[in-house]
């Protein structure tokens, strides 16, 4: 159980920064309509893959 805690850690940074990462486009980035979707869509897999792993 030890392992997971430990190897949950670097995947919870990537996505959370990944997320946040991407945040400015779905605020500012409504005019760029490819951003937007990406962003948006990125955001959801990541959070879907992570309640899947975990």
């Amino acid at each position: 159980m030890e392992s997971l805690a430990w190897m949950a850690i670097p995947i919870l940074l990537t996505v959370l920064s990944t997320c946040f990462g991407l945040v400015p486009f779905i605020i500012e980035g409504q005019s760029y309509i490819f951003w937007f979707f990406l962003a948006i869509a990125t955001i959801v897999g990541l959070v879907f893959r992570l309640v899947g792993v975990f």
